[in-house]
């Protein structure tokens, strides 16, 4: 078996084991597996694994855990993925990947305004303590 098949098979092993998690609410798993997969995506770029789906899986299981501050940085990571694939990828359709981004924006600001006193309608326009940007 070559490397490409080895490592295929690496990643599909990993994905039905967190969606197994997913199915059974083991957000611990699920957070587990998720960064392990967004680990070998950097050990194994020819597999071009879309990373921004696993981050945004280990954020809802971070949400679900209560954990918004961890979660944040993962919708971020999210975010700015598909940014990035938008910008650099040959896109079949010029509106590819606007809706989840439109959707994970609103995800980051809801979390931000959290416990945020400035609730401004654009978000927090200034960082407080208890602001979770």
């Amino acid at each position: 078996m070559d490397a490409f098949t080895s490592n295929l098979e690496k990643f599909k092993a990993l994905r039905a084991r967190q969606s197994t998690a997913q199915k059974q609410k083991s957000y611990q798993e699920v957070i587990a597996i998720g960064l392990a997969i967004i680990e070998f995506s950097a050990k194994a770029p020819d597999l071009q694994i879309h990373t921004p789906t696993f981050h945004k899986r280990v954020a809802n299981a971070l949400l679900k855990l209560s954990q918004p501050r961890a979660a944040l940085e993962h919708f971020v990571a999210a975010r700015d993925g598909l940014v990035d694939i938008r910008a650099k990828g040959s896109l079949s359709n010029p509106d590819d990947w606007l809706d989840e981004i439109a959707l994970l924006e609103r995800a980051i600001r809801a979390i931000a305004m959290k416990g945020c006193t400035d609730r401004a309608p654009s978000g927090c326009q200034l960082e407080h303590e208890n602001c979770l940007r």
